[in-house]
């Protein structure tokens, strides 16, 4: 069960992740001058 945890935790970082990429690129440039990362 801890290993299925794990797993799927890696699984929601990377996800994460990926949607945070997404998210930079459809992102206009002022929107990183108010939140600069």
């Amino acid at each position: 069960i801890l290993a299925e945890l794990r797993e799927q935790t890696a699984a929601e970082k990377t996800t994460a992740a990926r949607i945070k990429r997404l998210l930079d690129k459809l992102e206009p440039v002022e929107t990183h001058t108010i939140r600069p990362h």
